[in-house]
């Protein structure tokens, strides 16, 4: 006869050999799993960049949008495997109507220009093999297929700017840089886009080189390069009015001389974005009576240029910024400008500055496309709105899911 310590000390080693048979099951499906999210993560990553690589290919002249997305998903890996194969039935290319809308799908078959792609990353049997496990022979599962999806928009429909985060660089400190505070009047603006010149409003007497840094050196006087300049300073009565001539004030009414002087070198202030709202935008407003609303900012006028400006704005000649464009005005019981009535942003760059003597006047022409998603030089954080006309120099890209 066995004893009792004896039969105790069997059961304990089979419940043991139980035991530990169930910790490396675990053991291999938390390895797994955790293999299985980190692949995931790698493929959601490349889908992520495949797409907004198509997003900003549609800003191409003659765009490939699922050719550039093939190319960047390539330059990926998943599980250190190339994904180097990508269908073009992977790539969605077509319209949304509100890109921003995560459960709407693209309409490929809209007339309307895409503003959309839409890409897909796998490690499946198909496409560049599936994910080999550590551990099938504990768990029975040898492989896996995994998928990852990006979608990302690109749009011209800008409807304002939102601050850089806190602490940002070159100028992201909170606010809004490179947003100069003038505006001027839509007509003169496409005035400007179109030409012809005239040799009164419109003139093509400078050129601007993008290719050369960013500042003076872009700027060849006496060269002409088929972009159109207005002289900002004056404007037509009919387009401003004496004593302003375009200059708002953006933040607090108070702003003197210094303060727009910061805002012509660094952009709209954390402290001067918190005092219209905490955003610079023209979406979901108001009309002066304060109840109809309109996609508009009404913006009073600063009492206008000054030859206090001219440091600053020589200081910005060459440099690409935003200025306001206004359709409306409201006058003050002497005749000028107490507010404008702004519709939409416009990029511009400096070309020369004229502050002392008669006519007093800021040279610019439109910049060339820019991309306030993905520009190193700093925009704020541009606002997309569906009811937003598009602009003719800037656009945006971004993921949306």
């Amino acid at each position: 006869m066995r004893k009792k310590h004896e039969v105790e000390s069997g059961a304990v080693l089979v419940l043991v050999a139980i035991c530990m048979s169930l910790f490396f099951i675990l053991l291999a499906v938390a390895i797994d799993i955790g293999y299985m999210h980190a692949t995931k993560a790698e493929l959601q990553h490349a889908a992520d960049a495949a797409a907004l690589a198509g997003a900003i290919e549609l800003a191409e002249a003659a765009p490939d949008p699922v050719g550039r997305a093939q190319e960047y998903g390539g330059y990926n890996e998943a599980a250190k495997v190339a994904l180097t194969e990508m269908p073009e039935s992977d790539v969605i290319v077509g319209y949304m109507e509100n890109p921003l809308d995560i459960h709407a799908e693209i309409d490929t078959e809209s007339e309307d220009d895409p503003n959309s792609v839409e890409a897909v990353t796998r490690r499946t049997t198909d496409v560049n093999g599936p994910l080999q496990l550590f551990l099938g022979a504990f768990t029975g599962l040898d492989e896996v297929n995994i998928a990852a999806k990006g979608r990302a928009v690109y749009t011209r429909k800008i409807g304002g700017f939102m601050p850089d985060a806190p602490g940002g660089t070159e100028g992201g400190g909170g606010g809004i840089p490179n947003v100069m505070p003038f505006a001027i009047h839509i007509d003169l603006w496409k005035k400007m886009l179109e030409g012809p010149v005239d040799g009164s409003k419109v003139f093509d007497d400078y050129s601007y080189d993008e290719k050369q840094p960013v500042g003076p050196s872009r700027v060849v006087e006496g060269k002409t390069d088929d972009k159109f300049e207005i002289k900002m300073y004056p404007n037509d009565k009919d387009e401003s009015s004496p004593g302003n001539y375009g200059t708002v004030d953006i933040g607090n009414p108070n702003n003197s001389v210094p303060d727009i002087r910061d805002q012509i070198r660094n952009g709209i202030s954390e402290e001067d974005v918190e005092y219209i709202g905490g955003s610079l935008d023209v979406v979901d407003n108001f009309e002066l009576d304060g109840t109809t609303p309109c996609n508009c900012l009404w913006l009073e006028a600063d009492p206008g240029i000054s030859a206090g400006f001219k440091d600053a704005l020589e200081d910005e000649i060459g440099v690409p910024k935003v200025i306001l464009l206004f359709d409306d005005m409201l006058y003050d019981d002497g005749g000028n400008t107490s507010a404008y009535r702004i519709i939409g942003f416009g990029a511009v760059v400096i070309l020369e500055v004229k502050m002392t003597g008669n006519p007093k006047y800021v040279r610019i022409q439109p910049t060339g496309e820019i991309n306030l998603g993905g520009d190193s030089d700093h925009w704020g954080t541009p606002i997309f709105n569906p009811d937003s006309p598009e602009s003719e120099n800037m656009y945006m890209t971004g993921l949306t899911r």
